[in-house]
């Protein structure tokens, strides 16, 4: 427990940090962007459909008109654009933890269940109740020594993301057991996808369907897809482990990119820093 105490609270320098929160204030602003008319349309859909989950379910909150939809969008971004400036931290980082959760939650509870976002709010959240802007904050200039007060975030947020990778890694064998790291089992998931994005006009590549055919390459992709996310908690053992094991993840989601056209760019900014770890 004293070793485990001891790389939690390590110390690190106050800039670590503060680069963290700029990056994902500024992940945040550009998913906000893009999610935007997708948020304000959920108010044009039919109420029978909502179903509470999470936090909104626990608030009982039902559905909301698209002008509240919006405050809350605007406040948010309003929010994301202080903790990226650094600029009244203290009141703008939790507002802005506390938008992502209510947004995110809002639209999975229409039915429309995505997992791509889930770090994006942890992390949100964990920097709310850290001391992220004592560095790197517009017009001015701080230099604080290097503290634990600055570590343990980063181990929290490198925490919350091998464990998100290990989650996914028992929910495949869970539900579909050993047959999940076979060729058939991701060939099927991948026809479905193809079949799915001719019908809606979604963009594929051509060459993955002639790869159907050749079983092997599945077979490889389903085996390392769950070694990857099984063995997260290596990449804490140290730089090296991390560095190894953030390849390893980058190429599984490379391979997913091109085979199935679905990005994490989450996943992409959030894997374990081998400086934090």
């Amino acid at each position: 427990m004293g070793r485990v105490a001891g790389w939690y609270f390590a110390a690190a320098p106050a800039r670590y940090l503060a680069a963290v929160r700029i990056g994902i204030g500024a992940y945040a602003l550009g998913w906000l962007a893009f999610t935007a008319a997708e948020l304000l349309a959920l108010a044009d859909l039919d109420p029978s459909r909502f179903d509470p989950v999470g936090v909104v379910g626990v608030l009982g909150i039902g559905p909301l008109d698209r002008g509240v939809v919006g405050a809350i969008l605007a406040g948010t971004v309003i929010s994301a654009g202080l903790v990226v400036a650094g600029w009244w931290y203290r009141l703008a980082a939790p507002a802005f933890a506390l938008g992502l959760l209510l947004l995110t939650t809002y639209q999975n509870s229409w039915g429309k269940l995505l997992h791509t976002e889930n770090l994006l709010v942890l992390h949100a959240l964990v920097l709310a109740v850290s001391p992220a802007a004592d560095a790197l904050v517009v017009g001015a200039h701080r230099r604080r020594p290097d503290s634990f007060r600055y570590g343990w975030p980063l181990r929290a947020m490198a925490l919350a993301t091998v464990l998100a990778y290990v989650a996914a890694g028992v929910s495949k064998l869970r539900y579909g057991g050993l047959p999940w790291m076979t060729a058939e089992n991701l060939q099927s998931w991948v026809a479905f996808d193809l079949v799915r994005k001719e019908l809606f006009g979604d963009p594929y590549l051509a060459a993955v369907v002639d790869a159907l055919d050749h079983a092997w390459p599945f077979a490889v992709a389903a085996v390392f897809t769950v070694a990857v996310e099984l063995v997260a908690p290596v990449a804490l053992l140290g730089r090296r482990w991390a560095r190894v094991w953030v390849a390893a993840a980058w190429l599984m989601h490379a391979s997913v990119l091109v085979v199935m056209a679905v990005g994490f760019p989450t996943s992409w900014s959030a894997s374990p820093s081998s400086r934090c770890c």
